[in-house]
């Protein structure tokens, strides 16, 4: 089983209802999603090295294809104006887009399952260390939810720098504002006790589920 990192608030929530979700869904389908295309407009303005008018065209012709209905276009193409603007006053560096990452899980539940994520950005910050950024289309309570304190350890040792150089946040396209975190030695091991716990719920559900099917 691998476990999104942006499903683990849901699991978190109701362990069973999760597995039994994940179990009921189908699969090959492809959801058109503006907030996607905005999304991807912004890695082509990193990768195109800061190019905010390829970027703009690249959001104009992918909306106009994917979309009968533009009436949204104007919208997406002002929140992809102020992330540049917001990016730029910063001042951080991009190393990487669209990074996987995989969050290490104990030996006897790694044949089992997994928990990844694709991380949008990656930045060199100009005092010295690491940001790590999640993107949002709306505000919601960060700090508590699990995956960061998970993300900036798994990026602390896979950048090989002490956990005070990493810090993880969130890009909220809402509000066009940057949050960032950073969590103690004591928060993250917190963090890998629940991870585990709640995997061992998850899997154990789905193995009960599977022989009461066989």
């Amino acid at each position: 089983m691998r476990i999104s990192l942006s499903e683990l608030e849901q699991a978190r929530r109701d362990p069973r209802a999760y597995v039994r979700q994940r179990e009921g869904r189908g699969g090959g389908f492809f959801f058109k999603s503006g907030y996607a295309t905005l999304q991807r407009a912004v890695f082509r303005f990193h990768q195109s090295k800061g190019n905010l008018e390829e970027a703009k065209k690249y959001l104009q012709e992918s909306y106009e294809r994917q979309f009968k209905h533009r009436q949204k276009l104007e919208g997406y193409i002002e929140q992809l104006e102020r992330y540049t603007l917001e990016f730029a006053n910063r001042g951080n560096r991009v190393f990487k887009v669209r990074d996987r990452l995989v969050i290490p899980v104990p030996e006897e539940l790694a044949n089992q399952v997994s928990v990844t994520g694709q991380i949008p950005r990656l930045d060199f910050v100009p005092s010295g260390g690491y940001n790590v950024w999640l993107f949002a289309k709306q505000p919601v309570d960060w700090r508590a939810e699990l995956r960061l304190p998970l993300i900036q350890a798994a990026y602390s040792k896979k950048l090989t720098a002490g956990l005070n150089e990493v810090k993880v946040g969130v890009y909220d396209f809402s509000t066009a504002t940057y949050t960032d975190y950073s969590f103690d030695e004591q928060e993250v091991t917190e963090a890998n006790h629940e991870l585990v716990d709640l995997l061992q719920q998850v899997t154990a559900i789905s193995s009960r589920n599977t022989l009461g099917h066989i």
